[in-house]
Formats: C-alpha cells, structure tokens, sequence
C-alpha cells in the first residue's frame, strides 16, 4: 500500500507540475497572442495612413543600416547608432554586368536611380517631422532596416532624422575614371532636389503635409524640414589624394549652387524637406599616408574644407644602422 501510495504521490506531483507548467505557457501564449495583435493593428494603421508611399520603399530596401559608424566623432557618438545608406553604383546597371562598356542611357539610369533614392530617403524624414512612430515603423517594416529585438537598446532608442551617406569611391574608378572620384557627392546634393523634383515625390510630399496638424491653421506658414546629412568615405590610399581634392571641389560648388540658388519662402500649409550638408568623415587607413597625401591634407585644412573626422595611419619606416 505504502507503494502504491507513494506512487500515487509521485503521480499527483507530476500532475500539478504539468498543470503549473501549462499555466505558465498559457500565460507567455496569451502574452505572444497579444503581441502579435497589436503589431498586426499597427500595421494596419499605419498601412491605411502611409500606404500611398509603398512603390518608394523597395528603392531603400537593402540599402540602409542601422550601425554604430566605424570610429564616429564625440559630436554623433551620443545617438550611437546611425542610419547607414548606401548610394547606387554605377555597375549595378544590366550592361556593366554583362561586361560591357557603359553608355549614355546607363548613366541616366544610374542618375534616376540616385534621385529616386534621395527622393525616397527626404519622403521618409516627411513622415518622421509627422508621424515619429509612422517613421519607426515604416524603416523596419517597409525599408528592412534591422533595428534589433524588443528590450534591447538598439531597439528601445529613439531614431535620430539623419542620414549617412556611404560612397564608394573605388567603383567610381571603375566606371568612370580617376577624374571623376568623389563627384557623385553633386548628385545627391544637387539643387534639382528642389528646383526639378518628379511629380510623384510632390505629391506624395503633399499628401504628407495634410497629415501634419501644425499646419492646419488659418495662415499657417509652410515648414522646411532640414535633415543633417553627413558623407562617410572609406578607402584605401590609392589615389586618396585625388580623391580628397575632388570631395573639395564638389563641397565648394554644392555650396555655391545653393547659395546662389533663389529660394522662395515654403508655400503656406505645405512641407519642404531639405538635405543639409554637414562636416564629412574620411577614413583612409589600409596602407599610409604618404608625403602627397599630408600636402593634400594641408591644402584641405588650408582651404577650409570641413572633416568632422579625417582619419589617416601614418607609417614610419625605421633604416637600420649599418
């Protein structure tokens, strides 16, 4: 008896512990129910309210990181993480791959692809002056941008409205030639982002702006929402010198075209977004620096050429007495 006793104890204790372990997993089921609920809510409003803007998204998919910059300065290193876009590339056109040469209708392939880019990326810092959730939800969901799990700090932080640009300027030399290392950078900061929008990136831009309620007033002025844009260059040192001067000279002429540029006030009750330049990062450390490069960097410095950070290894040779 004392046998079937215990074994019926034994029996009793498996059987509450099942039950408090189905309990626990009713409980994590109900919670992950719940979850899943109300993401499926939320994307659903947030489908109905920006659904207008999906044909932009498949042009940043693949193209943004959310990463701690490589050595980034102590003026960014309070956000931590920062959104990375990587610009087209003139061999992602079809004749480039195939192995041939590339020609005039590939070039302004290469430029559309650029200004769908850019004009996605400033429809995007729209919607964060609007809807700052709107902007969270639509660069993981929409874009594809990894953003980390819930309860982790990656996750849980707010995403600045700013951009960095990565440029490859070793596939320029490829598809263009030393002369033009660096010059894309004109592309993207080109006044035609104003002067010469498409018409589909002013009207979604329009309908973005009805969205926003601090500009429903009577009389309400319009708003130019500027988004900090740095540029983050990384290379070798082959041909940096060239390539830092002609960064220089495309700095120089962004700052005249805009200058120059006669900007009428933002239309009343309407959104303007405007990419605003900011010091860049240049990283040139597989190799040294040699005597040209530090001249280079001189006449940079010289001509007031502004690098946030300029990162180059210095690289002393020892000769042996003998």
């Amino acid at each position: 008896m004392g046998f079937m006793c215990g074994g019926a104890w034994r029996g009793a204790a498996r059987i509450q512990g099942f039950q408090a372990t189905s309990i626990i997993d009713s409980y994590e089921l109900q919670s992950t129910i719940t979850e899943l609920i109300f993401h499926l809510r939320l994307s659903w409003w947030n489908f109905k309210r920006w659904g207008f803007l999906s044909k932009w998204w498949p042009a940043l998919q693949g193209r943004i990181l959310y990463k701690k910059i490589e050595r980034l300065d102590d003026a960014w290193a309070e956000h931590k993480f920062q959104l990375q876009v990587e610009l087209p590339k003139r061999y992602e056109s079809s004749s480039y791959r195939q192995g041939f040469a590339l020609n005039e209708d590939d070039e302004a392939e290469f430029r559309l692809r650029m200004q769908r880019v850019r004009e996605a990326l400033a429809l995007l810092a729209a919607v964060a002056h609007v809807d700052p959730k709107g902007w969270k939800h639509l660069l993981r969901e929409k874009c594809r941008v990894k953003m980390g799990k819930k309860g982790e700090e990656k996750y849980e932080k707010e995403v600045p409205v700013e951009f960095v640009l990565k440029f490859d300027l070793n596939e320029n030399k490829k598809t263009k030639g030393d002369e033009s290392l660096g010059l894309d950078l004109l592309l993207f900061f080109d006044t035609s982002h104003h002067t010469e929008p498409s018409r589909d990136y002013v009207r979604a831009l329009a309908k973005i702006a009805k969205m926003d309620e601090s500009l429903k007033p009577p009389r309400q002025p319009g708003v130019d929402s500027e988004v900090p844009v740095r540029v983050h260059y990384s290379q070798d040192t082959k041909n940096a010198a060239l390539k830092l001067n002609n960064i220089s000279k495309a700095e120089k002429v962004i700052l005249e075209r805009w200058s120059s540029l006669e900007q009428e006030p933002v239309t009343a009750k309407t959104l303007r977004c405007t990419f605003v330049l900011q010091p860049m990062i240049a990283l040139c450390d597989n190799g040294g620096c040699d005597a040209k490069m530090v001249k280079t960097m001189q006449t940079l410095l010289a001509d007031n050429v502004w690098f946030s950070q300029l990162d180059c290894i210095l690289i002393a040779q020892m000769t042996p007495r003998g």
